[in-house]
């Protein structure tokens, strides 16, 4: 299957041809549930749930052919003071190649020299993916899981908080061929959320035997005390 995000333009807003609809007919959508509101009300919803168009999409991030765990969640995040930082161009370099699978390291936010960063302001923050990843970087090494492991989001494009569509964009489809694909070569898969989308979408997950679930659906750590014990072992064993 073709990928998509070629034909993403290099200026934003950073909208696929084929998704145009899709995000003109969730933005509609939005607008219409505020319409009610009050005008405090209204500010803050379109604040945390409008699309962020005006930064990289974000459907996976890794290596779709060495990945042996693929982590699936819901949707990116979004930090609006996070292009504020002296490490935001070098990330935006990183996400664009990622789009393309042109990976000189696949999980280019757990290598160390991009875990930490400050806000313009001093402030310091740490990296969304280093703390989760934390015990498996001790197991293995942050060489192997920048290599061989993979998020994969239900929705590419990015908000504050996640606001369910009616619909899914078009290039979803790429997202699911991908892990179709990966699942030919057993690989593990941890399911963070959406489940029953994963699983309605993409039916080969159904009976697949190779699935781990987290204990908390809040708490997405990658940790022995988020799991099973042993399928934190099989996630160890995965990324040797």
């Amino acid at each position: 299957m073709n990928n998509p995000w070629k034909a993403l333009p290099t200026v934003a807003p950073y909208i696929l041809r084929s998704d145009r609809e899709w995000v003109d007919q969730y933005t509609r959508d939005l607008e219409k549930y505020v319409s009610k509101k009050s005008d405090a009300q209204k500010q803050e919803i379109l604040h945390n749930y409008s699309l962020r168009t005006e930064i990289t999409p974000f459907p996976y991030y890794g290596d779709p052919n060495q990945a042996t765990v693929m982590v699936l969640q819901a949707n990116p995040g979004h930090d609006p003071e996070w292009q504020e930082n002296s490490l935001s161009s070098l990330i935006i370099d990183y996400d664009k190649k990622n789009l393309l699978h042109q990976h000189e390291i696949p999980l280019c936010y757990t290598q160390p020299e991009l875990a930490q960063w400050k806000y313009n302001d001093g402030r310091p923050n740490i990296d969304w993916y280093w703390k989760r990843t934390k015990q498996l970087r001790n197991k293995v090494g942050w060489e192997a899981v920048a290599c061989k492991l993979m998020y994969m989001e239900m929705f590419p494009y990015r908000s504050i908080k996640l606001r369910y569509p009616k619909s899914l964009p078009p290039s979803q489809e790429y997202t699911f061929y991908l892990l179709r694909e990966a699942l030919k070569r057993n690989i593990w898969v941890v399911i963070t959320r959406m489940e029953n989308h994963w699983l309605q979408n993409v039916p080969a997950l159904v009976g697949y035997n190779k699935i781990i679930r987290l204990n908390s659906k809040q708490n997405v750590t990658l940790s022995s005390g988020n799991m099973k014990s042993e399928d934190f072992n099989n996630l160890v064993q995965a990324l040797s």
